[in-house]
């Protein structure tokens, strides 16, 4: 069996040494949770309630869509990784434009967030409530949410929640607690931004991490933001070894992974350029980001923190569409584990073109969610859930 090299990695002020160890198998089983043929576009966003279960929602379509249209769809998954039966909450008949969707618990309701153009023309951010199925407009958002090509991004914060969304020139910010609020916006100082997310640490700080193309600022940044007003806080943040030469170092496929430790967050993505041999992995303040080497060309990476402060990373390999999962320990100073073979979604397929995770179950274990296809396919979305 091949060996994995690792270089030396430092999570927090602890130099961690990691060891050359060979990939472990894994049981894990995948599931289907959507139609075949979705769109290289649609977004997954997940959410954990409290009997332990997830709910994902996404941008899919489905056998009642609109013509050239998807559907915001809720999908649930038990605790055991089983996925159930899927609803559409909104349909692509009765909008004339849906944005890929965010979901978030403020307080206690349980929000999709999204951009969208009613039938009646209202151009808006809004929200729909999971339990209610109320729909609120926040009307003076104009018609920023919907000519975002990342789609909406939202967190919970102690201020009423926050969304945001990407533009040509700027992300569009927006909290949730006033209908009528204005929007604010995160200057660029080109085209263009992508993939915004954020990052809603401990004590109230709110960032945004997003993808740029601008020129001469291309790569990964992290901008703080009010979290009562949205407007910007201090200079941006650019995540190193996010860019090589100009380009960036990394596929941009999906929502910047964010996972937030108490009142710090950390980045992960596929370092390099042209090629990615490396997967890159940034603590929010630190001036380094720490590097390692899988030994072959990465795809789609991401990160996600468990209850007790531990780190799930996860990446691919590029080439073949296998999953591969790896956890630090509590203090995040060192591997509890040698990398988990996660297996690939679907045998048939080798490409994997986003992959998403949440590792907030109190197990430990991690729920990921992956699209897959052949290379420039329309992909399929798959779930699976993966033990320590």
């Amino acid at each position: 069996m091949a060996r994995t090299r690792l270089h030396a990695l430092t999570v927090t002020l602890v130099t961690l040494v990691l060891l050359a160890v060979a990939s472990a198998a894994s049981a894990s089983t995948w599931h289907r949770i959507s139609a075949a043929g979705q769109s290289n576009t649609s977004q997954v966003s997940l959410l954990r309630n409290a009997d332990g279960s997830l709910t994902a929602i996404g941008l899919f379509k489905t056998v009642g869509s609109g013509v050239g249209g998807a559907d915001i769809v809720r999908i649930p998954i038990s605790s055991k990784g089983l996925p159930g039966v899927s609803q559409t909450l909104l349909s692509s008949n009765d909008w004339g434009i849906l944005e890929n969707p965010a979901v978030i618990r403020q307080a206690d309701r349980s929000l999709v967030v999204f951009g969208g153009l009613s039938s009646a023309g209202a151009d808006s951010l809004w929200t729909y409530d999971l339990d209610t199925a109320a729909l609120t407009q926040y009307g003076s958002s104009g018609g920023g949410p919907t000519s975002s090509a990342s789609g909406t991004s939202a967190a919970a914060t102690a201020t009423g929640g926050f969304a945001a969304w990407s533009g040509t020139f700027g992300i569009g910010t927006l909290t949730l607690g006033n209908t009528a609020a204005t929007p604010s916006s995160l200057p660029l100082t080109g085209c263009c931004a992508y993939n915004q997310n954020f990052a809603a640490l401990g004590g109230g700080g709110v960032w945004v991490g997003y993808d740029s193309n601008e020129n001469d600022a291309t790569g990964r940044w992290f901008q703080q933001v009010d979290p009562t007003t949205g407007s910007a806080v201090g200079a941006r943040v650019k995540v190193p070894k996010t860019s090589v030469g100009g380009e960036f170092s990394f596929p941009v496929e999906s929502r910047v992974p964010i996972a937030v430790v108490g009142t710090t967050a950390y980045t992960a993505w596929a370092q390099g350029y042209p090629s990615t041999p490396r997967i890159g992995l940034w603590q929010l303040g630190a001036t380094k980001a720490k590097l390692f080497s899988p030994g072959y060309t990465v795809g789609a990476v991401g990160v996600a923190a468990t209850p007790t402060g531990a780190l799930w990373v996860y990446w691919t390999q590029k080439t073949t569409g296998v999953v591969y999962a790896m956890r630090t320990n509590k203090a995040r100073t060192n591997w509890a584990n040698s990398p988990i073979t996660v297996g690939r979604p679907n045998a048939s397929l080798e490409t994997v073109y986003k992959l998403v995770g949440d590792a907030s179950r109190a197990d430990g274990k991690l729920d990921l969610v992956a699209a897959m296809a052949h290379y420039a396919g329309s992909p399929t979305w798959y779930h699976v859930l993966v033990k320590p």
